[in-house]
């Protein structure tokens, strides 16, 4: 009994969602995608956006998120904590290594 009841459902479900009309799906909005990186060949400056991190500026200015430290010592009078990075600072990037 139990399983007609379910196959009764399972048919049902399967009408009912059939008939169902079909809404058109809207495009998604893609994230602005950041220009490739350039290896700075002299020192520059980034200013720190909301959702920044050492390891994500090392990443879109280097190329390589683990030369993250190399900001943080250029920038230790201003970045005391390494993980405490105020929005709106400027930084300065040295060039890599």
């Amino acid at each position: 009994m139990e399983i007609v009841l379910v196959l009764i459902a399972a048919l049902l479900v399967g009408h009912i969602i059939g008939v169902l009309p079909v809404r058109p799906v809207e495009p998604v909005e893609r994230p602005v995608v950041e220009e490739p990186f350039v290896l700075p060949r002299e020192v520059t400056t980034y200013t720190v956006r909301r959702g920044d991190s050492l390891w994500r500026i090392a990443g879109i200015v280097y190329g390589d998120p683990h030369l993250w430290k190399v900001i943080w010592e250029a920038n230790r009078d201003l970045v005391p904590v390494p993980h405490n990075l105020p929005v709106g600072i400027v930084l300065t990037i040295p060039p890599r290594r």
